[in-house]
């Protein structure tokens, strides 16, 4: 099963690679690019979303789902700490990122606002 996820994540991250590599080369030193991503991700990527309500919600949903979970997994499957309190905390986190992904969906299903590009960047790798 893991195996298995982890080469879904492998295929996707070759798929966004090669969207990546589409656009222009720019210099970039690896240290400094690697320190400069938590800033440039969170004050960037969190400028645009604020931009329009609805993406916002989903984008805290998804993202806040993903996170919570993520952190939950860690005392559940790395300390191997069997407590229901915890698995049901890690549960309710999916299910909001469930509903952040599902809001996604709804929003790229339904119309793509004519202010964004409706290229390859706007729809999900699995379409």
């Amino acid at each position: 099963m893991i195996a298995g996820a982890l080469l879904l994540a492998g295929l996707g991250a070759l798929w966004r690679i090669s969207l990546w590599r589409r656009g222009r080369a720019a210099r970039v030193y690896l240290v400094a690019g690697l320190l400069a991503l938590p800033k440039r991700y969170l004050v960037d990527l969190h400028e645009v979303v604020a931009r329009d309500r609805k993406v916002a919600r989903m984008h805290v949903a998804t993202a806040g789902g993903l996170v919570a979970a993520s952190l939950l997994i860690l005392p559940i499957h790395l300390f191997g700490l069997d407590s229901p309190v915890l698995a049901w905390l890690l549960l309710g986190a999916l299910a909001v990122m469930l509903v952040g992904a599902l809001l996604a969906l709804k929003r790229r299903i339904d119309k793509t606002p004519a202010r964004l590009s409706k290229g390859a960047w706007d729809r999900f790798p699995m379409r």
